[in-house]
């Protein structure tokens, strides 16, 4: 996602160089869905990482 990013932001300096106004709104549409779903991924693999922090712990005490 990270790299579409990218690659889209690229775009969108091209149309501004360009001064293309219907490429540069919809690529700074694009954009800003790109990066509120790389925020919702990040949340996910923060969320998913804590339930596994909590298994192994709870694993760890259930040796013992």
């Amino acid at each position: 996602m990270e790299r579409e990013i990218l690659s889209i932001n690229q775009r969108l300096e091209v149309n501004m160089a360009r001064k293309d106004a219907g490429g540069v709104k919809h690529l700074t549409e694009k954009l800003n869905k790109a990066q509120a779903y790389l925020q919702t991924l990040r949340r996910s693999h923060k969320e998913i990482s804590r339930h596994k922090g909590q298994r192994e712990g709870r694993k760890k005490l259930a040796v013992f």
